[in-house]
C-alpha cells in the first residue's frame, strides 16, 4: 500500500511550488487595495465622497501570471468624445506571493498596474472578481491560487481612481 501523507506537512512545500510556477512566468504588478471602510456609508452602502477620489492603501508589488484575453473580449465605443476599447485579463496569483509581499487578497475595485507585453506599455486594470482556486499546475490541488479578473476600461482608466493623471 501507499504511504499517507500529512498535508500540513507538505503544504508548504506545495504553496511554494505554485509560488515559484506563477512567479516565474509572470510580471511583477504593482497594486492598490481600496479601503473599504473609508470608502462607503456603513449603513447605505454608498460611496461617501461623491465622485472624489477613493482611498487606497500605499501599493505593493508582487508577481502574478497574465493572460491577456483582449482579441475575445475588447469592446469598442464610439461616441462624440472619440474612440474607446475596453478589454478584460486574467491574473493567477498565489497567497504564498501575497503572505511574503504582505499584499492583502484582491477584491473588487482595487486596482492593478500590469506591463501589458503586447502594446508595450503599462496597463491599469479594475478587479473585477477574485476567486480562490486550487493550484494551477500541481497534481495535489491543496495550493491555494487565486483567479482575479481584471478589465482595463480606455473611458474610464483605473489610474484616474488613484488621483493619477492619465
Amino acid at each position: 500500500m501507499g504511504e499517507i501523507w500529512e498535508i500540513g506537512k507538505e503544504k508548504d512545500l506545495f504553496d511554494e511550488w505554485a509560488r515559484e510556477h506563477i512567479a516565474i512566468s509572470g510580471p511583477m504588478i504593482t497594486a492598490w487595495s481600496i479601503i473599504r471602510a473609508r470608502n462607503y456609508d456603513p449603513v447605505y452602502g454608498e460611496h461617501t465622497d461623491g465622485y472624489h477620489v477613493s482611498e487606497f492603501d500605499d501599493p505593493l508589488q508582487f508577481r502574478a501570471a497574465i493572460e491577456f484575453v483582449q482579441a475575445e473580449s475588447s469592446e469598442l465605443t464610439v461616441g462624440d468624445e472619440g474612440e474607446y476599447t475596453d478589454f478584460n485579463a486574467i491574473a493567477w496569483v498565489s497567497k504564498k506571493e501575497l503572505d511574503i509581499n504582505c499584499a492583502s487578497v484582491p477584491k473588487k475595485a482595487d486596482v492593478w498596474r500590469v506591463w501589458n507585453a503586447m502594446y508595450a506599455e503599462e496597463t491599469y486594470f479594475t478587479v473585477e472578481d477574485s476567486e480562490p482556486t486550487e493550484s494551477v499546475g500541481i497534481d495535489v490541488g491543496i495550493s491555494t491560487v487565486f483567479k482575479v479578473e481584471l478589465k482595463a476600461y480606455g473611458r474610464f482608466d483605473a489610474e484616474r481612481k488613484l488621483g493619477i493623471a492619465p
